[in-house]
């Protein structure tokens, strides 16, 4: 499932410390609850599995050293000043911020502002994603600088191939003319030949 927006659920609202990732959000038919999910529609992708996979390892560790072990949050919480303003389960309003509504997709855009110390003063009204992690713009500019590194490489040896049989078919174009013409002196000096003239 890549929903457009995210569908938020009654479940979300404890997200991300005390939530429970919805198991159908992700699928390909999607939750047929909606909103009234009790399960959280914020989650990542496999977070289920990444807790279930984090509780079996509880178990095989001895009863005193997991006194230790903690629950790790969900990987998409990152501040619970953002949650603890939330009065209703319904909408764009669980959202902290009007461009975060994209954030599950990857399709958001991260705010400049939030992670600053004076923070964005558009708020809720910000079209872009409050939910990004710190230093999101970078590694996003620095994806995207890689990646059109390795397409000019990749154009530069597609170019280079291409010049290399241009080459060589240029090279074969001479090679015929050379032989075309050999064969026509040829031809031409075994005709005088047969007409009387000397060879």
């Amino acid at each position: 499932m890549s929903p457009k927006y995210v569908e938020l659920s009654k479940g979300s609202r404890s997200h991300p410390d005390a939530c429970k990732p919805c198991a159908w959000f992700w699928h390909h038919k999607g939750c047929q609850s909606g909103v009234d999910c009790e399960f959280c529609h914020l989650c990542p992708r496999g977070e289920l599995k990444a807790r279930q996979a984090r509780q079996r390892e509880l178990k095989t560790v001895p009863r005193d050293e997991s006194k230790a072990w903690e629950e790790v949050p969900c990987e998409t919480a990152q501040s619970e000043e953002i949650w603890q303003d939330f009065s209703d389960f319904s909408g764009l309003s669980l959202l902290p911020s009007v461009g975060s509504a994209a954030h599950s997709t990857g399709e958001c855009r991260p705010c400049a502002w939030f992670w600053k110390e004076g923070g964005c003063k558009n708020g809720k009204e910000c079209r872009h994603c409050h939910l990004c992690p710190e230093g999101e713009i970078r590694h996003r500019k620095k994806l995207k600088q890689e990646g059109m590194k390795a397409m000019l490489r990749s154009q530069g040896n597609a170019s280079s191939a291409l010049h290399q049989d241009l080459l060589q078919m240029q090279l074969f174009h001479q090679w015929q003319a050379h032989m075309f013409a050999a064969n026509m002196i040829q031809s031409s000096m075994e005709s005088l030949s047969l007409d009387g003239y000397p060879s």
